[in-house]
């Protein structure tokens, strides 16, 4: 196999595939953020149900 024959840019693979890896892993974290939004964790939850009670208990 002659490397002439077969041209290939190891510089330009490797920048395609780091592009290619931060979009895919870009995507994952927009995912993950708009899951946390929708569905916040437990312990979130109940601190924010924490501060609407403690709120809703001083403006009455």
């Amino acid at each position: 196999m002659d490397p002439l024959e077969y041209p290939f840019d190891i510089k330009a693979y490797k920048r395609q595939s780091e592009i290619e890896e931060r979009y895919i892993i870009n995507r994952f974290r927009e995912h993950r953020n708009k899951i946390e939004e929708d569905y916040p964790p437990r312990s979130k939850r109940k601190i924010l149900q924490k501060r609407s009670c403690t709120s809703k208990s001083k403006t009455n």
